[in-house]
C-alpha cells in the first residue's frame, strides 16, 4: 500500500481538507459553573446536574420570568432537550433571545446554534454567524469554534481560511479541543496559516491529550510518518488505539493496518481484520460531519478494503468468523 503524507489515510484522501475534517459544532450546555451563584439559580444549577429538571425549571422559571438572564438560558436548555418540559425549540429560542438581547453570551452562543441547526427556527447562517460572534467577542470559545467553521466552510459569512484559523486559534488557547485539532489540520495542511508540521504535532497533542479521536487518529499519523514530532511506532499504535476505541475510523484504519503488518505491535490477523472492517463501517456513516459534503468517504473506505481483502486471503475460516464477531462489537464504540 503506498505510504502517502501523514494528513492522508493512505489514498484515501486529506483529512486536513474540510470535507474530511470532521468539522464538528458545539451544542448547548449548561455551562454554568464559573459564576458565583447563590440561591435559586445555584439550587437550579445542583438539580439540573443530577437530572431532577422538574425541580431545575421550578426554581429557574421565577428567574426567568423576572428577566434574569441566566434562568432564562436554564430554561432554553430545558426546552432545547426536553428536559423536565417538551422539546420545543421554538420555546427555547424565545428563552435564549430574551437573555442574548441582555448581553449573555452564552445564550448568544446558543442561538446561534438554534440557527445554525434551524432548530425552532428557518436556519439562517449569517444569523448564527452573528449570535456566536457576539459571544465570541466575549471569549466564548465554543462560539470562537462554530464562528471558525463557517468561516471555513463560507456559510453565512464569506469564506475565509484565515479567519477561521484566528478564530480556531482564539478558541484553542482556551483549551477547547475541537478548535485545537481544527488548527492542528490547517497547520498539516497550510490553510489559512503557513505549513508547519511542528505546530500541527503540537495542537494535535493537545487536543488528543483531552481525549479528541480525531485529533488522537491524526497524532497517531504524525508518529508513524515521523513528522512534527520523532517517529515512534509504539506511540503511534497507542495513539490509533486510543483514537480507534472512541470510533474514529482513521484510527480504526490505520490501527488495523499496523496489526497488519506488524507495526510497532505484534502482528495479529484477525484483530486487524476487525479494526479495518469498523473503520469500514463508521467511514461510510458521515451524518454527523459538519462539512462541504455528505458523501461517504469512498477513498479511505478503498484504501481499507485493500488491505482488509488481503488479510483474507491468508485467514482461515475460523479466524474470519472471530475477526467479523469483533468488528460487529467495535463497529460503533
Amino acid at each position: 500500500m503506498h505510504r502517502a503524507a501523514p494528513c492522508s489515510y493512505r489514498s484515501g484522501g486529506s483529512p486536513c481538507g474540510r470535507t474530511l475534517l470532521g468539522l464538528l459544532i458545539v451544542a448547548p450546555v449548561l455551562a454554568l459553573s464559573t459564576f458565583a451563584f447563590g440561591g435559586a439559580l445555584e439550587d437550579g444549577k445542583a438539580a439540573y446536574e443530577r437530572q431532577d429538571y422538574a425541580a431545575a425549571l421550578h426554581l429557574w422559571q421565577p428567574l426567568a420570568d423576572a428577566g434574569d438572564p441566566r434562568g432564562q438560558n436554564g430554561l432554553g436548555l430545558l426546552y432545547t432537550y426536553g428536559r423536565g418540559v417538551p422539546l420545543d425549540h421554538a420555546e427555547a429560542e424565545k428563552w435564549y433571545r430574551a437573555a442574548a438581547d441582555q448581553g449573555y453570551a452564552r445564550a448568544q452562543f446558543n442561538l446561534g446554534v438554534l440557527y445554525d441547526l434551524g432548530d425552532g427556527v428557518p436556519q439562517d447562517y449569517a444569523a448564527a454567524a452573528r449570535w456566536y460572534r457576539a459571544a465570541a467577542d466575549q471569549s466564548h470559545r465554543s462560539a470562537q469554534y462554530n464562528l471558525g467553521i463557517l468561516y471555513a466552510l463560507g456559510r453565512g459569512v464569506p469564506q475565509d481560511d484565515s479567519e477561521a484559523a484566528k478564530w480556531f486559534r482564539a478558541a484553542a488557547d482556551q483549551g477547547e479541543p475541537k478548535a485545537q485539532f481544527a488548527l492542528a489540520t490547517d497547520y498539516a495542511s497550510g490553510r489559512g496559516v503557513a505549513q508547519d508540521a511542528n505546530e500541527a504535532a503540537k495542537w494535535s497533542a493537545r487536543a488528543a491529550g483531552q481525549g479528541d479521536p480525531s485529533a488522537q487518529g491524526l497524532l497517531c499519523m504524525f508518529y508513524f510518518d515521523g513528522r512534527g514530532v520523532e517517529k515512534d511506532l509504539t506511540e503511534g499504535v497507542k495513539w490509533c488505539r486510543k483514537a480507534a476505541e472512541q470510533g474514529d475510523p482513521r484510527g480504526q484504519g490505520r490501527l488495523g493496518e499496523a496489526l497488519a503488518k506488524g507495526e510497532g505491535v505484534q502482528r495479529d490477523d484477525v484483530q486487524a481484520y476487525a479494526w479495518l472492517s469498523a473503520a469500514a463501517a463508521n467511514a461510510s456513516t458521515p451524518a454527523t460531519i459538519r462539512s462541504n459534503s455528505t458523501e461517504p468517504r469512498e477513498g479511505l473506505i478503498q484504501a481499507i478494503s485493500k488491505i482488509r481483502d488481503l488479510l483474507a486471503s491468508r485467514m482461515t475460516d475460523d479466524q474470519l468468523a472471530e475477526a467479523r464477531r469483533l468488528a460487529d462489537e467495535w463497529k460503533r464504540r
